[in-house]
């Protein structure tokens, strides 16, 4: 946590992992960005790998709930070797991230879905 005039406050994602009802009444468009993949469940997880997943569905049930506010839903692939706080690889997640951005969505098909 990080403590301002002695309150302690923690990333908001644990509680809401996809903050979209502050915007609905907005006119602007939501993009909506998924990086916490579900590993599936395997005997050969171990303790860190099933508390990993845990953790992930735990954030992912949070966000689930708005993501079909959303008017355009991103879950780039390949991310799921990582572990959710794997803060060591953040420059190989950004970059597998932007690689699927660009090589799996239609800019035409975003802009249209955009414009509706």
């Amino acid at each position: 946590p990080v403590y301002i005039n002695d309150i302690p406050y923690v990333d908001g994602g644990l509680s809401c992992n996809l903050p979209v009802d502050p915007y609905l009444k907005d006119t602007k468009k939501i993009v909506g960005v998924n990086v916490n993949p579900i590993v599936a469940y395997h005997n050969n997880l171990g303790f860190w790998g099933n508390l990993d997943r845990t953790l992930n569905l735990f954030v992912k049930e949070s966000g689930m709930r708005h993501q079909e506010k959303c008017h355009i839903l991103i879950e780039p692939k390949g991310l799921e070797k990582f572990y959710l706080f794997d803060s060591k690889h953040m420059n190989d997640m950004i970059e597998i991230a932007y690689t699927y951005v660009i090589s799996h969505l239609n800019k035409e098909e975003i802009l249209a879905k955009l414009a509706e």
